[in-house]
């Protein structure tokens, strides 16, 4: 066997063009902007891979697509792509997924209907417990319960992020095992372990974070307050359930 091979100057393939749809069976396609999917230095965290498995912006790929004869155990979904950057990348992003009842759950069909729907919510169930619930408890410990907080002070970030790790540890998991459950008892499932991922975010933050000694006590006392009084305002399916 013999091999040639020459280098060009011109691109042998326009991807720039065509905006990365270059045919690819593997890469997801927005649909309303038309272009390949590319992701940033964050890589698939939870909120994007749910997005590209259920959201309605993405068209898949022809081999993302079950088929009668696939398995529907010991599946799983692994997405790898390069981050783009200004003049550089910013890395190699992998992640890998089980999925139970892959057929079943990934197959356009009411179960898939169900799965997405369900994910959405939970994207924005996370969305309603950081801005709402955990960011306002964190600012008001930093600046010691004080009666017109500073909602620019970016401190919270840190802590922000954890919870945000630590739901992206649990989504997919919950969100299969949820797929067995009622739609009631789902929900009370997901809620009840958010309000656990951010009340444990709260403690830590309560036993490291820098509280003005003076009003130390009041400011523990006001964040858990504020903490409590909004996941039981916002999921009042809790409300049973008063301590945190």
């Amino acid at each position: 066997m013999c091999l040639w091979k020459k280098s060009t100057l011109s691109a042998r393939l326009e991807a720039k063009d065509l905006h990365g749809v270059t045919g690819d069976p593997w890469t997801p396609v927005n649909k309303t902007e038309h272009k390949a999917l590319t992701i940033d230095s964050s890589g698939f965290h939870y909120r994007r891979l749910q997005e590209i498995l259920f959201g309605g912006d993405y068209e898949r790929g022809a081999c993302q697509l079950p088929q009668d004869g696939d398995p529907d155990e010991g599946v799983c979904i692994r997405a790898t792509a390069l981050a783009r950057g200004q003049g550089q990348t910013n890395g190699l992003h992998e992640r890998t997924v089980q999925v139970p009842r892959a057929r079943s759950i990934l197959k356009l069909g009411p179960e898939r209907e169900r799965a997405a729907a369900r994910s959405n919510q939970r994207v924005k169930d996370v969305a309603t417990v950081r801005a709402k619930a955990l960011r306002p408890a964190l600012l008001t410990l930093l600046q010691g319960a004080r009666e017109n907080p500073d909602w620019t002070d970016e401190r919270p970030g840190k802590w922000l992020q954890d919870f945000q790790r630590r739901v992206d540890s649990a989504f997919f998991p919950l969100l299969w095992k949820s797929m067995n459950m009622s739609d009631e008892d789902a929900q009370r499932d997901w809620h009840e372990e958010l309000r656990g991922l951010g009340w444990s975010v709260l403690l830590a933050a309560e036993k490291s974070l820098p509280v003005p000694g003076a009003r130390r006590y009041r400011a523990l006392a006001v964040a858990e307050r504020i903490y409590v009084g909004a996941i039981l305002n916002n999921f009042p399916e809790l409300m049973d359930r008063k301590e945190a």
